[in-house]
């Protein structure tokens, strides 16, 4: 159930790359530059599919930070659903991520009243993703070419007409040479067949799309174009590719139609769009090679449905294709993919592609960024080249296979994304030794690997600056450390059956933002060492068997914390009133522990709390008057404590205009406190009500530059046996 959504104004989407000379950048995100401890603006990073590779746009700079995103507002000719926002990772995740219900079936979401931070910051977050759908390629790779004398003959290089995939808009040069009769169906069918540009059977069939496509070409299309020629440079047979293309896609249901099949040279095959900062940007073929030839091929968030043609092997000039964010798109990778061998940049995320990968993928050795990440494809990872492969992105399908085969592979990786897969193994040290070499961002969360934590997974030497590695099986203890580990900045290793204690030497990653050890067997106390983290921003220990006490004091001095989660902490005694020094949190748990007394008045100085979680303790007395100021609250749990007095302050729409959980024992026939406006009311003596986990689950992933943008509780439900009584 999603309760709330914010932009984080330092977030950046994608993956941190700290190699200023890098060749291929590959997205934004965490960054530690010579000790700053700031997250970068994005300004130096490069594109990925969420942010993706949309930061900058065809050479101008859009920032992750900026409010110059992409709006889906089409200047050219056909028209589209401006109203249409590209959805959030979640919603493909989850389906559309919505409220679940609550105790006495209440839905624990935002409501439309959601105050208007909140709402700013969604929709930025929304622009965000459809900065995704903007591919801005021409960064990606080195510039090539592009010049308006672009061929329409059937030889490129030659022939009159002239096409511009260029910056200058895609506007024809010189008049196309236009055609006045058909071209004898017959006769562009044996062409084809000639060059073995389709089967003979789809090419007899008139409800295929290739017969379609060589029907348009022949009596529809208008534009001059001749079918001599080497078939392996022939415009013809690229024309004809981009219109089985269109058929096999279901072009006439585009979103958009980026002028295809229009009489004009398919280097005008694009549509314009705007960005918010008045800035021009182009989709569908947008980029040429000077003499002709399609380079850069984009259809993201297009509603392209049916399957990948096989007929996509003739564009044999693309180095950069992309299709992601088309969620009826299926079927296998086709193997006349894999004879694209110029590929550098492939991304078919967020679609519902099936089946495995096919082993020829491997034959695509320029392949710099392969993105698949979200669709239904299963099996083992077949290739073991792609030397210059800098990002994998696999994540979110049904992959299998030992984690440990990929010791030895893409040499150069730097961004290897696998979460949410079927990998086992237990990671060896000589598997993170290879990684550590050139991997900044390691997720391998949500797999079933095995086994204890490596001994090196720390090493001082390693570049990884992101290691999640959370819901698995792994056992054993978190390694010390002997040296200082200035590059990790993210580490999620909560959901595993980790035990033993937290060691001391945790103040050795110095420059750690992000720390999540919940749901282990950790036992002990939290060391003080701690304190030594000073740039951590997310603290989460809950659900683990510490020994018990008092909050630990160290936390006062972590004042950059925004999440701070300390359920089942077995934390007793009064909430200590330092807490009030920790102003930047948004999130305080510290829900099912033995906190007692009052509620400290300092909690008013929490001014951007949105989510404030203090039940099941046995916490006294009325609520402090300074709670008026917590205005920025969406969800609020008072219950199961033996507070007293009234509420119902809380109704006060203008003063909390977010509120979408309110959580007290309101309920039954003596209820404790007064609220009418609670959304949750729980009777004193029902010891069955609201008792969800309320563990936040919606992790920290790439796509959000591993900072977390929605706030999802999980709907499992207490064991009886663990609640108080």
């Amino acid at each position: 159930m999603t309760t709330d959504s914010y932009a984080d104004p330092e977030a950046t989407a994608g993956q941190y790359d700290d190699d200023d000379d890098a060749e291929y950048p590959v997205g934004g995100g965490l960054l530690v530059n010579d000790g700053e401890e700031d997250y970068d603006d994005g300004s130096n990073q490069l594109p990925s599919v969420e942010e993706y590779k949309a930061n900058m746009v065809q050479g101008m700079s859009i920032r992750a930070g900026d409010d110059s995103r992409i709006a889906p507002m089409e200047i050219g000719d056909d028209g589209g659903d401006d109203g249409n926002q590209l959805p959030s990772v979640e919603e493909y995740k989850t389906g559309a991520a919505s409220g679940g219900a609550g105790a006495g079936g209440t839905s624990i979401k935002s409501s439309e009243n959601t105050r208007g931070r909140n709402r700013i910051m969604i929709l930025l977050l929304a622009i965000v993703f459809l900065c995704a759908a903007i591919i801005p390629l021409a960064i990606l790779l080195p510039k090539k070419d592009s010049g308006s004398n672009n061929s329409t003959n059937g030889s490129r290089g030659s022939g009159n007409g002239s096409g511009n995939g260029s910056d200058d808009g895609g506007t024809v040069q010189q008049p196309e040479p236009i055609r006045t009769e058909p071209l004898p169906f017959d006769e562009v069918v044996e062409h084809l067949l000639q060059y073995q540009a389709s089967s003979s059977v789809d090419l007899s069939n008139p409800q295929s799309p290739q017969y379609r496509a060589a029907k348009w070409i022949a009596e529809e299309d208008t534009l001059e174009i001749e079918m001599d020629g080497d078939a392996q440079h022939s415009f013809f047979i690229e024309r004809y590719a981009l219109a089985v293309l269109y058929y096999a896609t279901g072009g006439e249901t585009w979103k958009w139609q980026m002028n295809f099949l229009k009489p004009t040279s398919v280097c005008n095959w694009n549509q314009q769009f705007l960005t918010t900062s008045l800035q021009i940007v182009r989709l569908g073929v947008f980029s040429c090679l000077n003499g002709g030839g399609v380079s850069r091929f984009g259809l993201p968030q297009n509603n392209l449905t049916g399957t990948i043609p096989d007929e996509i092997r003739h564009l044999d000039d693309v180095d950069a294709f992309i299709l992601q964010w088309n969620r009826n798109l299926k079927g296998p990778i086709p193997a006349g993919l894999t004879e694209m061998s110029g590929l550098e940049v492939l991304d078919i995320s967020y679609c519902s592609l099936s089946s495995s990968l096919p082993d020829s993928l491997e034959d695509l050795t320029k392949l710099t960024s392969l993105g698949l990440s979200n669709n239904l494809m299963t099996g083992t990872i077949p290739f073991e080249a792609l030397p210059n492969l800098v990002e994998l992105r696999l994540d979110d399908n049904g992959f299998d296979g030992d984690v440990n085969e990929f010791n030895g592979m893409m040499p150069n990786l730097k961004f290897l994304y696998l979460e949410d897969n079927g990998f086992t193994g237990t990671l060896n040290e000589n598997l993170i030794s290879y990684w550590a070499k050139t991997v900044q961002n390691l997720d391998l969360s949500d797999n079933m690997l095995d086994g204890p934590l490596p001994t090196n997974l720390f090493d001082p030497t390693s570049k990884m600056n992101v290691i999640d590695l959370h819901g698995n099986r792994l056992v054993g203890e978190i390694p010390t450390m002997q040296q200082e580990n200035t590059k990790l900045q993210f580490l999620a290793l909560h959901e595993n059956f980790i035990k033993g204690f937290i060691p001391a030497s945790i103040d050795k990653l110095v420059n750690l933002l992000h720390l999540d050890i919940a749901r282990n067997e950790l036992v002990g106390t939290i060391p003080d060492t701690m304190k030594n983290l000073s740039k951590l921003r997310y603290l989460h220990t809950s659900d683990n068997e510490f020994t018990e006490g008092d909050m630990p004091e160290f936390v006062s001095s972590l004042t950059k914390l925004r999440e701070l989660s300390m359920k089942k902490n077995n934390l007793k005694g009064s909430i200590p009133t330092w807490i009030g020094n920790l102003t930047s949190l948004q999130l305080l748990d510290l829900d099912s522990n033995d906190f007692s007394g009052p509620i400290p008045s300092e909690i008013g100085k929490l001014r951007g709390l949105d989510h404030l979680l203090l039940n099941r303790n046995e916490l006294t007395g009325e609520l402090p008057n300074e709670m008026n100021l917590l205005r920025d609250l969406d969800v609020a749990l008072f219950d199961h404590n033996l507070l007293n007095g009234t509420f119902d302050f809380f109704c006060n729409k203008q003063q909390f205009p977010g509120i979408t959980t309110l959580a007290a024992d309101a309920g039954g026939t003596e209820p404790l406190v007064a609220c009418q406006c609670c959304t949750i009311k729980c009777d004193p003596t029902d010891p069955d009500c609201n008792q969800l986990e309320y563990f936040v689950n919606f992790d920290p992933i790439w796509e959000y530059g591993y900072q977390r943008n929605v706030y999802d509780y999980s709907e499992e439900i207490v064991p009886v046996e663990d609640r108080e009584d």
